[in-house]
């Protein structure tokens, strides 16, 4: 199909230029608009990427971080356990032994000999016990 309808006039010659400038701009719209659209493009992949990344080192500190809750939690169990169990002790302890009480006795026997010429006339005793308590 022909654009004009007698070629090589001027009329033809002036509207086939005037359409192939108007391909050269639409073209040059286009390559601008492909250039901003990759521009743009390129940025939302290198903030995909940051994010990308962002979200790893976010889930590995979550982890490092539910690790040592989970490791307090234990010691609070533990600490727990070792409370209730001191507390059961003190309730159920049998009261505090008291000291044996010492209890020391003397015995204490006291002869009285009357002697005459060497001979006993008379003999009495007499026994003491005396009991002494410690505590």
């Amino acid at each position: 199909m022909s654009v004009c309808s007698s070629p090589g006039t001027a009329q033809c010659i002036l509207q086939v230029n005037v359409l192939e400038g108007n391909l050269g701009e639409t073209g040059h719209k286009y390559a601008t608009e492909m250039e901003r659209l990759q521009a743009t493009l390129s940025q939302l992949e290198d903030e995909l990427s940051q994010l990308r990344l962002d979200m790893q080192r976010n889930k590995t500190e979550y982890e490092q971080l539910l690790r040592i809750k989970q490791t307090l939690e234990m010691e609070i169990a533990t600490y727990r356990r070792l409370l209730e169990g001191e507390e059961m002790i003190k309730e159920t302890a049998p009261p505090p032994k008291k000291e044996p009480e010492v209890r020391t006795r003397k015995i204490v026997k006291v002869v009285t000999q009357t002697m005459i010429n060497g001979k006993v006339v008379d003999e009495s005793s007499e026994v003491e016990q005396i009991e002494e308590r410690k505590n």
